[in-house]
């Protein structure tokens, strides 16, 4: 459950963003907190390194971002998990042997 701090700002980010802010069934609550009620605050910190990772940061960065003792902790808990970051480094190897091949 998120606190009352961590809905507020979660609410201000979605209002810059232009992201309904109200139930229009019951404009008394707020969608952030039907939303987030329920979401662990470590599901949105492991979201936001997987949107780091897909976006090109750098796994130091990430590390040092998340706190972990050391970049194999980081790699081990998130280089999996994107089939974006496997296709895009297969894209990538596929073009950079390509040179050697014609």
């Amino acid at each position: 459950m998120l606190s009352e701090f961590e809905l507020k700002r979660v609410e201000k980010l979605h209002r810059e963003a232009g992201i309904e802010v109200v139930d229009k069934m019951d404009p008394t609550i707020p969608v952030v907190e039907k939303m987030y009620s329920q979401l662990p605050i470590h599901s949105l910190r492991h979201t936001h390194a997987v949107i780091l990772l897909e976006s090109g940061a750098q796994m130091k960065y990430i590390q040092e971002r998340l706190g972990h003792g050391s970049m194999a902790i980081t790699a081990d808990v998130y280089s999996h998990i994107s089939d974006r970051l496997n296709k895009e480094t297969i894209d990538e190897f596929e073009k950079y042997v390509s040179r050697f091949l014609k």
